[in-house]
């Protein structure tokens, strides 16, 4: 049976790996957000959606890190996983723009950084699901040992 540092070094490790997928994935959309810069495009432009989006995967990493707890882990999911079905989704289906939201269709795996990005936010939401499972509270039968409470 695990004991409690083992549960502690586990927790570590998935915050870790999961918060380098997050990096990974913030670093990419950062380094080429470039690329999709509009002069004149307004405040909701593919550029400032991926500068957007590397700011939450960066702030997701840094949570993961500093507070390795069932709720980080969950926000880290949820930011890696909607970003994985957006890069994939967009990259096969020309979903068109969405309201005040620009079109963000590319119909390749070729542009730079976007299977490296992906293959990080597929990589974060196992880890993070399982950072979450490891870091709930374990509720179980008390049992009295030598006058102290034990969990079972």
């Amino acid at each position: 049976m695990p004991t409690d540092t083992d549960r502690r070094q586990g927790a570590i490790a998935l915050a870790a790996l999961t918060a380098a997928a997050l990096v990974v994935d913030g670093v990419v959309h950062l380094a080429v957000a470039g690329r999709y810069e509009v002069p004149g495009g307004g405040l909701l432009t593919e550029s400032n959606l991926f500068r957007a989006q590397a700011a939450v995967a960066l702030l997701a990493a840094v949570w993961v890190i500093a507070r390795p707890r069932p709720l980080a882990f969950a926000v880290a999911a949820v930011v890696a996983g909607i970003a994985a079905i957006a890069v994939i989704a967009y990259t096969y289906v020309d979903i068109g723009p969405i309201g005040p939201l620009p079109d963000l269709y590319e119909p390749t795996w070729a542009a730079s950084g976007k299977v490296l990005s992906m293959v990080a936010e597929v990589c974060a939401v196992p880890l993070a699901i399982a950072g979450a499972v490891a870091t709930r509270r374990r509720r179980g039968r008390r049992r009295l040992v030598a006058g102290r409470a034990l969990r079972v």
